[in-house]
């Protein structure tokens, strides 16, 4: 089946406005997302959505969902509080049809059994099929906004595991990788003023004085940092640690 052509970082499309008065005896209710009616799949009332937002066919809600989530990073310290596949744009509220777990997610991508063979020093390459439908996939959704979608790395892909670890385990480090002056430049103006904070996707990160910046002293001032970042030796990894979320 062809769905309708929605970017992964698009809120949950909404009915024309031509459509969204009061429904009439005889008019036959319509998908906010198709505009198909109930030949084309069952139509459900996921929110408190009325008049022509208030159906969706649950494929289309369920497609949608998804797109969203693959859209995600899939580090584990990366997961944000994205709330598009559980809240409707439009009304506000949660919708009936909650979205499926990574774990459901992923499970449609590799199948149960992928889990029990990951190890590192271990492959993992894309079989044809999963490609194909990854392509398809990605045709859906517009050029300039693809290089956001992180499942397009998966299409005809083929990956070495180098470390495993567990999501949430102690002492997990993100990366970043700077290249040139410019890129660090950027990367300073991004950092809050004590210049060692940085903000991503809702979460916050501290930047680690190991690695390329070891011979930054623990309590140094924002302006030392900032120097030491523009002398690093490029190109670099600078090592940040997740701060713990506040209750």
């Amino acid at each position: 089946d062809t769905m309708p052509a929605a970017a992964a970082g698009d809120a949950m499309p909404a009915a024309p406005a031509d459509a969204g008065g009061a429904e009439g005896d005889d008019e036959e209710p319509l998908c906010r997302f198709c505009f198909d009616g109930t030949d084309a799949g069952e139509l459900i009332s996921p929110c408190r959505c009325a008049g022509g937002q208030k159906y969706v066919h649950l494929s289309c809600l369920r497609w949608w969902q998804r797109t969203v989530l693959i859209s995600q990073p899939i580090h584990p310290e990366l997961f944000d509080t994205d709330t598009r596949p559980r809240i409707c744009n439009v009304c506000k509220s949660e919708f009936t049809t909650p979205p499926p777990t990574r774990q459901e997610l992923l499970s449609t991508f590799t199948g149960p059994e992928l889990a029990a063979l990951i190890d590192e020093g271990c492959i993992i390459g894309s079989a044809r099929d999963f490609s194909q439908e990854l392509e398809q996939l990605l045709a859906t959704i517009p050029q300039v906004l693809r290089d956001d979608v992180v499942c397009r790395h998966w299409v005809q892909g083929v990956f070495l595991i180098m470390k495993v670890k567990e999501a949430g385990e102690d002492g997990v480090e993100i990366y970043l990788r700077l290249t040139d002056a410019e890129e660090v430049e950027r990367f300073i103006e991004q950092l809050e003023t004590d210049a060692q904070t940085f903000n991503l996707r809702g979460r916050r990160f501290r930047l680690q004085p190991h690695g390329p910046l070891s011979g930054l002293q623990e309590g140094a001032s924002p302006e030392d940092r900032r120097t030491a970042l523009r002398a690093v030796e490029l190109p670099a990894n600078l090592a940040f640690r997740p701060e713990e979320a506040e209750d």
